[in-house]
């Protein structure tokens, strides 16, 4: 194994919404192709700018 890489923060509802993080810089997002993908991605990218941050892939 080269690297382990492990979330900061999920942003996926399967089991309700959790409070929304406040991002940091070098955060990683957990996303799902959950029930609710577009929920789950604005939540995210709401959190990032609120933070004054912009995802990166």
């Amino acid at each position: 194994m080269k690297a382990l890489i492990t979330r900061t923060h999920d942003f996926t509802t399967w089991g309700g919404t959790q409070p929304t993080p406040r991002l940091q810089a070098g955060d990683i997002v957990l996303l799902h192709f959950a029930p609710t993908p577009a929920a789950d991605l604005r939540r995210a990218l709401d959190a990032a700018r609120a933070a004054g941050r912009s995802p990166r892939p």
